[in-house]
């Protein structure tokens, strides 16, 4: 399965081996851009035939992700469990956490690894990748808003609620290390200041204009081990 996720605005280092408070305004950019990309990810599921389609009954779910308890799994939300519900809810209910509902769409369960070919357009500079800033760890930040929070130091504040239309939230890896293979190419942004597109939503307007980037993310969607259920889609 192949598809193409965008995002344009502000691109902030991540810094590994930090602790990160819930202020970090890293931590902050990523959750908003990882708003950014779950618009789209929506979108995948609802415009993808297989995805949209697809329903399971909640035992037959629980059993597929290795619930023991799968004849009592989910009862609270799913009452009926001999009926289908549309495989998104169920997804869902399984990924609860730090007050939200994740959709992640890569995930062990589906017996499926992720390749990330990355197109990163910038305004700092021709010459080497590396000596125009720390690119590994702008890239860093980008898989970070692809993927479910892992603690609640991921999320930008403990008190943070999903907005109506976050209900549920969707991302693309249950964590990264469902990503085996990342390729990044980078090229001089263009774009004049004054006309670069506004970021979905609103992101940190203060940051220097030098880390405004415009990235292209090819997801490719591969089974390791094949499965009914992947081989209906990948």
């Amino acid at each position: 399965m192949q598809f193409r996720l965008v995002y344009h605005g502000p691109l902030k280092s991540s810094q590994p081996g930090k602790q990160r408070r819930r202020a970090d305004p890293v931590t902050d950019q990523k959750h908003e851009i990882r708003r950014a990309f779950h618009e789209q990810l929506r979108e995948v599921w609802a415009q993808t035939s297989v995805l949209k389609e697809s329903e399971k009954t909640p035992t037959s779910f629980a059993q597929m992700i290795e619930r023991g308890d799968h004849e009592r799994w989910g009862a609270d939300r799913f009452p009926e469990r001999e009926k289908r519900y549309p495989l998104a809810e169920l997804v869902a209910y399984a990924h609860q956490e730090f007050g939200h509902e994740w959709v992640p769409l890569a995930r062990k369960d589906y017996r499926v690894h992720c390749e990330l070919d990355i197109t990163l357009l910038r305004r700092d500079g021709y010459g080497s990748a590396l000596e125009n800033g720390d690119l590994d760890n702008r890239t860093k930040t980008l898989i970070d808003a692809l993927k479910k929070p892992s603690s609640i130091n991921e999320m930008p504040n403990q008190a943070d609620k999903p907005r109506d239309d976050e209900r549920p939230f969707y991302v693309l890896l249950e964590d990264d290390s469902l990503v085996s293979r990342i390729s990044v190419e980078t090229d001089r942004l263009f774009y004049p200041k004054m006309t670069f597109p506004k970021s979905p939503r609103r992101l940190d307007e203060r940051v220097n204009d030098d880390k405004l980037v415009y990235a292209l993310v090819t997801v490719n969607i591969r089974g390791w081990y094949p499965s009914f259920f992947n081989m209906m889609w990948l």
